[in-house]
């Protein structure tokens, strides 16, 4: 059975009457682990950070460094970085198979 085969027969069954084994508040739990395990596209969030550098000749500079972070779909947590070696070509690195805040599995299909 799949994740989403076992979440559609505990909403079906989820208000059943007396004689059932299984409480609503886990069918409600078991629904959302199993969600969980459906896997989702990361969402690729693009930014720069600005810092002033000080050299020792006593010059310094405003230097901006761009990045790029895979965040988790549902809450946005980190869950991978991408390093862009050049402009045409890209290299995903510390990727996470699962969300560390919420749990959720990550697809990293080459489909990205």
């Amino acid at each position: 059975m799949k994740e989403s085969e076992a979440i559609k027969e505990f909403h079906q069954n989820i208000d059943m009457p007396f004689g059932s084994n299984i409480s609503r508040e886990a069918s409600e739990l078991a629904v959302w682990a199993l969600e969980k395990q459906i896997p989702m596209k990361p969402i690729l969030k693009n930014g720069e950070n600005g810092s002033f550098v000080d050299y020792e000749n006593g010059h310094g500079e405003y230097k901006v460094t761009k990045w790029q972070d895979w965040v988790c779909p549902i809450c946005g947590w980190f869950v991978g970085q991408r390093y862009n070696r050049s402009q045409n070509h890209s290299h995903d690195q510390r990727k996470c198979n699962y969300c560390n805040e919420c749990g959720q599995k990550i697809d990293w299909s080459d489909e990205i």
